[in-house]
Order: C-alpha cells, then structure tokens, then sequence
C-alpha cells in the first residue's frame, strides 16, 4: 500500500520510473486517472492535468479538493470515501463547466449550507451525498433539490417532480421515492475498466435518467403531448387537402353501385316476366357491361357508362309498354306482392341480426367489466406491494443512518481517547520536569 502524495508515489514506485523526468509535461495530456484505496492524503500534483476528464480517487484520505480548480474539462468525478469536510467556493464550481456526476458519499461533510455551493455547477445531474452526516438533518434533500437547479438524481432517486414544486400532491406513481424513480447511479468500480469504459458508463447512466424522467414526470409528459398536439395542428392543412377528393370518389363509387343493384333487378324482372324479349341477348350484353375487363376508376368515365345503361333500359321499356297485355299486368301484380314478402322477411332478418349483435355485445361488456375486476384486482395488490416495499426501503434507510451516526460515534471516541492519553503524556512529562527543576534547586548550595 502507498502513503503519502500522488508525486512521492509516481516517482518511487518501480511501474512509474519512466514518468520521473518529465511528469509535469505527460500529465497535461492525462484524460483518466484512477487512484482508489491508495491512502492517499493529497492531490496537488492534478493542477497540470488541464485536460482531465474522468478523476476516481476514491477510498483514500484526501481532505482539501483545490488543486482540481484547474481540471476543467472534467466530466466525472469520484471523491467517495474520502475525508473530505468542506467544498471550495462558488468560484471553483462555476469553473468546472461540464461536470456531470459527481460522487462525494462516505465523507464528513456537516454543514447543509457548505454543500449549496454545488449550485454553481452548471451542468450537474447527478449527485450522491448519502453516509455523511449532512444526509441526516431535516429537509437536506429538500434544500440539495430546490438549490442545485440542473440536478436530476440525488442518492440512489431520480427527483420527482412533487419535490420541485411546492405543494403539488401527485398520485402514487409520480411520488418521491417510488420505485419507479429508483436507480443505482453509483455502482461498484470495476478492476481494469479504460477510459472509453468509463465514458460509455456516464453515457450510459445520463440517458437512463432521461429516460426515468421521461416516463415519470408530468411536466415533461405534459410537454411532449402539446408538441405533438402543435405538430399535428402545424401538418393538418396538408393532411385535410386530400380528405375531398376521397370523399367525391367514394360518393361516386356508392352511386355506381346502387345504379348498379337496380339495373340488375330490372334485368331480371324484364327476363322472367316479359316472354317477348330477347333473353340471351339481353343477359350477354348484361354480363358484358357489368363485367367489362375495363379499369373504370374515373369518376367521369363510370358516370357515361351508368348513362350508357339506363339509356338502353328506358328504349327496352318503351318497346315492351306496346305489347304488354292484361294477363301481364296481373303477373306485376303478383310480382309486386311477392315483392313486399321478400321486404318483410329481410327486415325481420335484419331485426333478428340487430338483436344478436346486441346480445353479443353484452355479452362483450360482462366479459370486459370481468377483466377491469381482475385488473382492479392486481393494481391493488400492486399498490400493497409498493408501499411494502417503500416502508421497507425506509426501515433500511433508518438503519443505515444509525450505523453511520454509531461508526462516526465511534472514530469520534477513539480520536477523543487519542487525544486525551496524549494529554496524560504531557501532563506526565510536565509533572516530571517540574520534580527535576525542583530537584536541581534544592541541591544548588
């Protein structure tokens, strides 16, 4: 293991000899540095690295974070585990412009107002402060939520909008803290990962948390649902010229073929009642002008060939009106009789036919309110199991909040015990430097 600063490591160990001439210039370059659990107690040699962009320096025992002043290029940075107590101005945060997770958890930080300087970092969207004393005062994550405007996920949640605005209650699923906001931003380091690693990792992380907020939040719900309203309002004028020209040709198609039903009953009416016309003549040129092999998709063009028939129809009926006689007069008769039964029965066909539409439909509707029971069912066993969980996740988090208060009670006892037993020595080594001066007095004839 190494102790001391990141220069005194550099120039000692046997892996980075070949750095020892000229390290200040190599370390401009530098866009990836990793020193976790090195016990590292200082980082001044990282002002020449202007070029950093991925900073792991976790588990160590850094307590001042200046010397990153000059990094400003950085995109992610590690600081967990560390001793750190206080964070720099305003000033140094507002330098570190594209800075966009930052991991500060399992340190000492006290001060809820020294952690608002995080404010001035323009481009933060994710930050973890759990394990420090600071996550344990009231309206600490209230505070974090509504100061550092950009910040998107705070310690292991993604803030829900109810936490922005004030006084919005929302329903279950857009809560703070629901499961659905969950999500581990922070994972374990893994040995031997690179710097493409680690940059496809915070590309990875920043589009789910997008992601989560996307689905998650009304605001932006609400947003994305007037731009396609505005999008379709924009490209209706488009849409809408070409609504009359489907409607004239469907009008046209419905009269061609309701042309098309009388023709065909007039044919059969001339064939089976009317003994002096030419019945095969009449039905080839029928199924030849029904039939046609012609593509007749212009409107214009069905519309000369509707009149083209009905013109031949009114020159049959004025030669057949002279021969008709009174025994065909009586078979119009029975014709027409035969007729409204042929009516009748169809309209009871379809009253028959509406009746068990109707019954299939009800049938329909009992099978739907059946299912919205069951899924009525399983939503509240899926709320139960929601809020079981958010009170288990609270009892785990009441738990961890009283180890940390109970390990820092005790790193606090041992340094007050430290403290004291030197105190002793010293009081000790006085009370014996005062018995020799006395001693030395006395003897002095």
């Amino acid at each position: 293991m190494f102790h001391g600063t990141i220069t005194e490591e550099l120039t000692s160990h046997e892996e980075w000899s070949h750095y020892n001439e000229n390290i200040i210039e190599d370390q401009k370059d530098f866009v990836y540095v990793k020193f976790n659990g090195l016990h590292l107690k200082s980082m001044e040699n990282l002002q020449s690295c202007i070029s950093l962009r991925v900073c792991i320096l976790s588990n160590n025992f850094i307590t001042d974070i200046h010397p990153l002043q000059s990094c400003i290029k950085l995109v992610k940075l590690d600081l967990h585990g560390n001793q750190i107590k206080s964070l720099p101005d305003t000033k140094f945060w507002s330098g570190l412009k594209k800075l966009k997770l930052l991991y500060l958890h399992d340190n000492g930080f006290v001060k809820l107002k020294n952690i608002c300087m995080l404010s001035a970092c323009p481009s933060l969207i994710a930050l973890t402060m759990f394990d420090c004393p600071v996550s344990l005062k009231k309206g600490y994550r209230h505070v974090l939520v509504n100061s550092i405007w950009p910040l998107k996920a705070l310690d292991y949640h993604v803030i829900s909008d109810e936490e922005i605005i004030q006084n919005w209650h929302l329903p279950e699923r857009f809560k703070a803290y629901n499961h659905r906001l969950f999500f581990n931003f922070c994972p374990a380091l893994k040995k031997g990962s690179t710097y493409d690693d680690e940059i496809n990792n915070i590309k990875h992380i920043i589009s789910k948390i997008n992601e989560i907020l996307a689905h998650n939040s009304p605001v932006l719900i609400v947003q994305r649902w007037i731009r396609g309203f505005l999008v379709r309002k924009n490209m209706s004028p488009l849409l809408l010229c070409k609504k009359p020209q489907e409607k004239f040709i469907s009008e046209c198609e419905t009269k061609w073929i309701y042309i098309q039903k009388g023709y065909e009953d007039r044919l059969f009416k001339d064939l089976f009642f009317q003994p002096e016309t030419n019945k095969t003549g009449i039905l080839t040129h029928w199924k030849h002008s029904l039939y046609s092999p012609v593509d007749l998709k212009n409107p214009r063009e069905q519309r000369k060939h509707v009149s083209s028939i009905i013109y031949e129809l009114k020159t049959q009926d004025i030669g057949i009106k002279s021969k008709k006689s009174r025994h065909l007069i009586q078979k119009d008769i029975q014709f027409s009789q035969h007729h409204l039964l042929k009516d009748t029965i169809l309209s009871s066909l379809c009253i028959l036919g509406t009746l068990v539409k109707g019954m299939i439909k009800m049938d329909r509707l009992r099978k739907n309110q059946a299912v919205l029971q069951q899924k009525s069912l399983i939503v509240q066993q899926r709320v139960e199991m929601e809020k079981h969980q958010k009170n288990l996740l609270k009892q785990m988090k009441e738990i961890r909040a009283q180890e940390t208060y109970k390990k820092h009670c005790e790193e606090k006892f041992v340094t007050d015990m430290i403290a004291f037993q030197k105190a002793c020595e010293q009081f000790q080594d006085a009370k014996t430097k005062v018995a020799i001066m006395k001693k030395l007095v006395f003897q002095v004839p």
